[in-house]
């Protein structure tokens, strides 16, 4: 066996401990009536001190970073792509010897894509996009998350009405969270077609829930919440407990059966947890809800149901 053929051990199974960094990146760059653009490369500066926070990064001990691409700005007409900072970041990363987990998209979509993720082009959009960014580092960049949080997204942009399309409601959060979910599907297939020797990781923020609820409502929140793996993963089936929600806010049988039938699985499951937020407990006096902190207790939970779930590698 010659040395081009011996086979390579991929970077999550090597029995390395990785510590990786991250910068934070929300993209949500339209804006409304009293609302602003939120852009959190703009609000930590990191457009200008870029060089310095790879930097530290590196400094810090990090082998890894994980970093998001602007898609508003690296794409700001359809099909046309601005990559001269990106480009300088990448060498950047190279030269530093930082492997990047990049982060594709991070809640917002460009100014062009009329209603955000309910517009008919979007999951071919952003697969699109994803795969111009993979043919152009192949060299540099192999790893990827296709969404970040696609269960916050959703709650977000569907339920709460906080972020575009500003939907509310059961039928806000499974319009989004299915049009997201199909993007992810879409985007990992491509990135593939492209990059054959890339891998995955599929970023969730799974919540967890405390105190007094009413019947079935934590039940329903604690199935929820992994909805958004679930349908990448095409494990939606006829048995699955969030069938008959989906069904009864919209969604088609066919539509599940396309997730089954074009699922795609992530090489690792990328869990983000918030000491003093990923927690929510219902005051039973008053019905309120809010965050509660629960320490390692709620870390090692919260691991624990997603490796016993997916059986796949996690990333903290």
């Amino acid at each position: 066996m010659t040395p081009e053929d011996t086979p390579v051990t991929p970077w999550f199974r090597t029995g390395r401990l990785h510590f990786a960094v991250g910068i934070e990146d929300t993209f949500v760059p339209q804006e409304d009536v009293g609302r602003r653009r939120l852009d959190e490369y703009e609000l930590t500066q990191h457009y200008h001190q870029w060089r310095d926070d790879l930097s530290r990064a590196k400094d810090a001990g990090a082998d890894m970073i994980r970093w998001g691409i602007p898609w508003y700005l690296l794409e700001p007409e359809p099909g046309r792509f601005d990559f001269e900072w990106t480009d300088r970041v990448v060498e950047h990363l190279d030269r530093l010897g930082l492997r990047c987990m990049v982060d594709l998209m991070h809640y917002g979509t460009p100014l062009w894509l009329d209603n955000q993720f309910l517009n008919h082009r979007y999951p071919e959009a952003v697969a699109a996009y994803a795969a111009a960014v993979a043919e152009r580092y192949a060299d540099s960049l192999d790893i990827w998350t296709p969404l970040n949080e696609p269960v916050v997204n959703a709650v977000y942009c569907g339920e709460q009405g906080t972020w575009p399309p500003y939907l509310r409601g059961d039928d806000g959060f499974v319009k989004i969270l299915t049009r997201l979910a199909r993007g992810m599907v879409l985007t990992q297939r491509r990135i593939t077609e492209v990059q054959p020797s890339a891998t995955f990781v599929h970023v969730d923020a799974g919540f967890r829930w405390t105190g007094a609820w009413p019947p079935g409502e934590r039940e329903h929140l604690q199935e929820r919440r992994f909805l958004g793996l679930d349908l990448v993963l095409g494990r939606v089936h006829e048995a699955h407990p969030m069938r008959a929600y989906l069904t009864a806010h919209g969604v088609t049988d066919a539509e599940l059966d396309w997730f089954t039938a074009h699922a795609v699985t992530p090489d690792v499951i990328g869990v983000n947890y918030y000491p003093a937020f990923t927690t929510a407990e219902r005051d039973p006096t008053t019905g309120t809800v809010h965050p509660a902190e629960a320490g390692t207790t709620g870390l090692a939970d919260l691991l624990h149901r997603y490796a016993e779930r997916y059986e796949q590698p996690l990333f903290l």
